[in-house]
């Protein structure tokens, strides 16, 4: 069993490098202050084996956002659009975990092309980076990205997902109520048996 798990990993960790992509990761600390918080992204065109492209309408989603009400609480640097949903957008053959309750935030690329020639290339430019500006300070959050890119020389479609830290959920989940319901519900009905 323990081979087998090793041999995964490994397996995964090899496919990653053979394979070009958008990863996105937090680049800013733990908020301070009575906000609203600014959440600071990174978003990288990595590599890959093949070399990695990015073609405009490529985009990557960041799921789950808690503590924003739309797409002009985001912000971006130059030939990206934003928009806001419940579910989606994904990228083909990747299904992140998802609330339908809580806004994703997508940022698509409306550029000229990049290439990646041998090292990785930084999506934020002239200084500007991904922001996401929120109500929430919940640093311990963790959700996920997902995005789409293309590989050379084919320039094939390549999706990738992988967990982010995002910015706790402002509202509780509607499962976290159910679970609270019926608790203070059994509460109840336990010290009223011990009254009557």
């Amino acid at each position: 069993m323990r081979k087998l798990a090793i041999l995964s990993v490994s397996i995964l960790a090899l496919s990653s490098l053979g394979s070009a992509a958008v990863l996105v990761t937090l680049n800013s600390g733990q908020p301070t202050g009575s906000g609203p918080f600014a959440w600071a992204y990174d978003a990288q065109l990595v590599a890959g084996t093949n070399g990695g492209e990015l073609d405009s309408g490529d985009f990557f989603t960041i799921y789950d956002v808690g503590g924003i009400t739309g797409a002009s609480d985001v912000s971006a640097p130059a030939n990206w659009t934003i928009t806001t949903q419940l579910l989606g957008i994904d990228p083909p053959n990747v299904a992140p975990p998802d609330d339908a309750g809580i806004l994703n935030v997508t940022f698509t690329y409306t550029g000229t092309q990049i290439l990646t020639s041998g090292s990785d290339v930084d999506l934020a430019t002239g200084g500007t980076t991904f922001f996401v500006i929120t109500s929430a300070d919940n640093f311990s959050f963790t959700g996920f990205q997902a995005s789409q890119s293309h590989t050379q020389p084919a320039h094939v479609e390549d999706s990738v997902s992988s967990s982010i830290t995002v910015p706790g959920n402002a509202t509780p989940e509607p499962t976290t109520l159910l679970l609270v319901g019926a608790g203070l519900t059994a509460f109840g009905f336990i010290r009223r048996r011990r009254v009557v």
